[in-house]
This record gives structure tokens, C-alpha cells and sequence, in this order.
């Protein structure tokens, strides 16, 4: 069954855990990209995936939290978005041998627009648009845009990954104790957002 058809169901769908930190404990190096583990040691992926899956998750994500090209960068790997964001898919759908679903983890770029930074709409939109072809091509069920802490960087991932990919979309962001995010974005806003397609 799909994830928009469980949802449909009214059923709770669970998760999994944490990626970093279980890769960490499997010898990854903080001057690496975790997802350079998708190729030079994805035996550890399938094993974080699986190891949730017995533990009972539903919903796997992939290893793609930082694969946009902007954090992919700091590794001088920003040329590897697809082949990495593919990788990840492939690895959690092979894991889950139809066990859970597969959610292509996209997180945020790491980048701030004006004044705070450079980063245009733009280019941040052809950024996800990108990791999420690449996460769709390995055969993602759906994608979570997560962690966010920027409405207008919401609205460029929405917008990639609406472009090139036909996947579900779910999206998550981050607040502090009194209920923003770090770029002042409340929980609630009258504005709705300018999506594509929306």
C-alpha cells in the first residue's frame, strides 16, 4: 500500500530514527559527507535501514539529508548530487524489500538569501530539483523536505521537487522554545506561500 493510501486510512505510519549519528558510530568521520557512504560503504547503510526495520519503522529515510549541492560543496562534491541522492533510494529500497516505505530525506541547503547570504530562489529551487530527481529515479515512495527553518526555502524545495519528481510531498520544520524558527517563521502564517502547482 502507498503512503497516500495509508494515510487515507487514518492508520499511523511509524518512522526511524536517526542517520548521522548511527553512522557516526559506524566510523564515519566529520570530515565526511555521510553521504559518500552511499557508494564507499553501503553494506552500513543497509544495515542502519535494516536494524529499523526489525525494529519495527514502516517509513525509512534515506541518506540524503545534506545531498543538495550547496552542503555537498563543503566536501568539494557538489558534482555528485544525483548520483548520490539515487544511491540512497536504491540502498533504503533494497533494505526494505517492501517492508516499509522509502522517504527521500531532503534537508536544507545550508545557505541563507539576502541580506543574510547570496543564495537566490533560483538557485536553490534547481538544487532540490535535482536531489529529488535523483530520489525519485532510485525509487523513492515520497519526499520529506525536513527540518526547515526558512519559508522561502520551503517554498524553492516544494517547487524543485514538484518539477522533477511525482512523489508525495511532506514537510517538516524546526521552532525553538517560543515557537519560531531561527529565520522568525511562526507555526501559523496568513500568507499562504507562492507553490507551483499549489
Amino acid at each position: 500500500m502507498g503512503f497516500l493510501d495509508r494515510l487515507a486510512t487514518g492508520v499511523i505510519i511509524l518512522g526511524d530514527g536517526a542517520m548521522g549519528t548511527m553512522l557516526q558510530a559506524a566510523g564515519l568521520e566529520k570530515r565526511h559527507a555521510p553521504e559518500e557512504w552511499n557508494l564507499a560503504h553501503p553494506e552500513k547503510l543497509l544495515a542502519v535501514h535494516r536494524g529499523y526495520i526489525t525494529a519495527g519503522s514502516e517509513m525509512i529515510l534515506t541518506n540524503s539529508f545534506g545531498a543538495n549541492r550547496m552542503r555537498l560543496a563543503r566536501y568539494g562534491l557538489e558534482d555528485r548530487v544525483y548520483e548520490f541522492s539515487r544511491k540512497a533510494a536504491e540502498l533504503a529500497r533494497e533494505a526494505s524489500g517492501g517492508a516499509a516505505l522509502v522517504a527521500g530525506s531532503m534537508g536544507p541547503t545550508g545557505e541563507f538569501f539576502p541580506p543574510l547570504g547570496t543564495l537566490t530562489f533560483e538557485e536553490a529551487r534547481e538544487a532540490f530539483a535535482e536531489q529529488a530527481k535523483g530520489l525519485a529515479d532510485g525509487g523513492a515512495d515520497l519526499l520529506i523536505i525536513e527540518t526547515m527553518a526558512d519559508l522561502k526555502e520551503v517554498e524553492a524545495a516544494i517547487n524543485g521537487a514538484r518539477e522533477s519528481a511525482h512523489l508525495p510531498l511532506v514537510c517538516t520544520m524546526t521552532f525553538d522554545t517560543k515557537l519560531h524558527t531561527v529565520m522568525g517563521s511562526a507555526p501559523r502564517r496568513r500568507q499562504r506561500p507562492s507553490i507551483v502547482g499549489g
